[in-house]
């Protein structure tokens, strides 16, 4: 499950992440980064879990968005704000192949994370 987070503005769209994401709530999401960038010509995320929903969440969110970066060039950065030990390694894994400009904060960063990701 996912919920859009309020600090979401402009182009920067911010979102929660825990449990099981289903591939209707991939394609809410994809729904909504289109419209951003319609809107503004290019979208910045932020996602925020507490663990990895599953072992492979970053590759399988990064296969819903890279149409969006493929075809537009669109998506320009993705912030990951998580404590799950797990998520260093399985970024480092996608990292070099990752369609756009990628960064890990732990949950004390998170406030970093919101000014990178808005930079």
């Amino acid at each position: 499950m996912y919920r859009r987070l309020a600090r979401s503005h402009d182009n920067v769209m911010g979102y929660e992440v825990s449990g099981t994401v289903t591939e209707d709530d991939y394609l809410e999401m994809v729904t909504e980064l289109r419209e951003v960038i319609d809107d503004f010509g290019g979208a910045r995320v932020l996602v925020r879990v507490a663990e990895l929903p599953t072992p492979d969440f970053p590759r399988a969110f990064s296969d819903r968005i890279e149409p969006l970066t493929d075809e537009l060039g669109a998506v320009e950065r993705y912030a990951l704000v998580s404590d799950d030990p797990d998520v260093e390694e399985a970024v480092a894994e996608i990292d070099e192949t990752f369609p756009t400009e990628l960064r890990v904060f732990d949950s004390t960063e998170e406030e970093v994370a919101w000014d990178w990701v808005s930079a």
